[in-house]
């Protein structure tokens, strides 16, 4: 069952970003929802056997599955923005260098006696 995958899943990055996991709200609350989707499917179906109020509660299953696609929708957005987000501060950080350089630059030459142009330079000593 596609719950089942969701939880393991789950469990998996539980035990890979512990840290980060606990501080989300959004992974709580991902969590909650295919935990009780899958407790109430083994409950119902599996241990009451009430198989007529485990399908007519699929709602809720179908509910967290939703949710889950919605989160994977979201992360992908936030993903792209931030994609977008780095590149645009990677480019001002790529012009920052290159006007550095040039003033780096200009400073070297001063500091070895060279002029603006090569006829203009200081013959050494």
């Amino acid at each position: 069952d596609v719950v089942e995958w969701l939880q393991l899943e789950l469990l998996w990055l539980v035990y890979l970003i512990r840290e980060v996991f606990f501080t989300n709200w959004m992974y709580m609350l991902d969590l909650f929802f295919t935990t009780a989707a899958l407790v109430l499917e083994v409950y119902l179906y599996y241990y009451l056997h009430w198989k007529a109020l485990a399908e007519e509660l699929h709602g809720v299953l179908v509910f967290s599955r939703l949710w889950r696609i919605s989160r994977i929708g979201h992360n992908i957005y936030m993903s792209a923005a931030s994609m977008a987000s780095s590149d645009d501060q990677l480019a001002l950080m790529e012009k920052q260098l290159k006007h550095l350089m040039v003033l780096t630059r200009g400073e070297i030459r001063e500091s070895k006696g060279w002029r603006s142009s090569p006829s203009q330079r200081e013959v050494p000593g």
